[in-house]
């Protein structure tokens, strides 16, 4: 028996309620719950998480600094600051 003929007998058990299935070639017994495919477990955790760690500390800019940035000018109260 294939693959894809053993994943379809245990999709159609799953519905029919049957837990646990034998016969001349074969015989399983299914959990409560399907597992999780890869593909789906894959795109779970694509999706759940963020893409840049939570952890991570940038420096920001003040709104007003923000509203220069633009412009070319900086601001008088930071000399530290380079175009």
């Amino acid at each position: 028996m294939d693959y894809d003929t053993l994943k379809k007998l245990a999709d159609i058990c799953r519905k029919a309620g049957i837990k646990h299935f034998k016969n001349s070639e074969l015989e399983f017994t299914l959990t409560d719950e399907a597992p999780v495919s890869k593909y789906k477990r894959k795109q779970a955790e694509l999706s759940s998480g963020p893409v840049i760690d939570n952890t991570f500390e940038s420096e920001s800019l003040t709104d007003e600094a923000l509203l220069l940035w633009s412009t070319g000018q900086q601001l008088e109260s930071d000399p530290d600051e380079t175009q």
